[in-house]
């Protein structure tokens, strides 16, 4: 009978985090995973959600699955999955679980999970095709979020996302009594671009700067195109303010570094508006709008200055 396991896109490594309290489980596991000869695997290790909620905001690591025991003393799967949404995290999960029960798929399915191993059954040929299941519904599932939330020539999220993703950010920051840093961004010099150059050197420089706004933020930070050459980036967990301006400024850096377009260069700056969550609106319309008025401020002090390089309006509540 021919193998019937979805077809994937070939990962060099799949990088795994397995949240084991259990010190043999993860000793059977690792051993298991070491005899598969087709597919290398970087494991990371932790015990317990706080632990494993650092690995994964942290900048330095992304991991393409997760690994979760269903108990984990006063944790559990359930409470696992439920944190990785708090914090915007978006990975796979695999439960590892004792249970043989008949409706066990069922559970970790409705949990979120996206398949299950049953310890004292998982052999590498188990392991493996459940890797192969899990990355083929990944890039299944990414071709139509890419379609539904992501701009097409920027790659950045889109209007629909954003506000999505700007709702949970409000609610993390309601939680924490903490702030969200609303930027949004308008390019100077844009329409000469695409007067002189063309439509096709304005569309190179929209997506040259989806990429370095991508790069400038964190993993857990948002970046979207608003529309036109408008675009929003959202900083959570910058701790004060000070940071946020920091990656303001990282911002304008990025945006204003020349962009090759065939033999020419072309350039543009930025003026943005700078807003925060809650001293503003508490409401995702309400503070874009207070954003936009800022960045009509810093579009206004560019051209009356004749600034070479683009501007930061930072409004206070006495502005408005």
């Amino acid at each position: 009978m021919a193998d019937e396991t979805p077809k994937i896109r070939k990962r060099d490594v799949i990088s795994i985090l397995v949240i084991e309290d259990n010190a043999e489980d993860t000793m059977l596991l690792t051993g298991i995973i070491g005899q598969i000869p087709h597919q290398e695997y970087a494991l990371d290790f932790t015990s317990d959600w706080p632990a494993a909620e650092k690995r994964l905001e942290a900048d330095d690591k992304t991991y393409d699955v997760v690994i979760c025991d269903y108990y984990l003393g006063p944790d559990s799967a359930a409470s696992v999955i439920s944190g990785m949404r708090e914090i915007g995290i978006d990975v796979p999960v695999v439960v590892l679980t004792a249970s043989s029960s008949r409706d066990t798929d069922v559970e970790v399915m409705e949990l979120g999970a996206y398949d299950y191993l049953e310890k004292g059954r998982v052999t590498p040929e188990i392991f493996e095709r459940c890797m192969r299941y899990v990355m083929a519904r990944v890039d299944a599932e990414a071709k139509i979020r890419r379609a539904a939330f992501y701009d097409e020539l920027t790659g950045l999220a889109n209007r629909r996302l954003l506000i999505d993703k700007m709702k949970s950010a409000f609610e993390r920051a309601k939680r924490r009594e903490s702030e969200v840093s609303i930027m949004l961004i308008d390019l100077n010099g844009f329409k000469p671009v695409n007067d002189d150059h063309g439509h096709e050197a304005g569309d190179a420089v929209l997506a040259g700067i989806g990429k370095r706004l991508m790069s400038a933020v964190r993993k857990t930070d948002i970046a979207a195109r608003w529309g036109g050459d408008e675009f929003i980036v959202v900083l959570e967990d910058f701790k004060e303010r000070g940071n946020a301006t920091m990656v303001a400024e990282k911002v304008m850096t990025a945006i204003e570094e020349p962009i090759t377009y065939g033999d020419t260069t072309l350039k543009v700056t930025g003026s943005v508006g700078m807003v925060y969550y809650p001293e503003f609106a508490l409401d995702v319309d309400e503070i874009i709008s207070v954003a936009d008025q800022a960045m009509y401020k810093a579009k206004h002090l560019n051209k009356t200055t004749g600034a070479a390089g683009g501007t930061v309006v930072t409004l206070s509540p006495h502005d408005l």
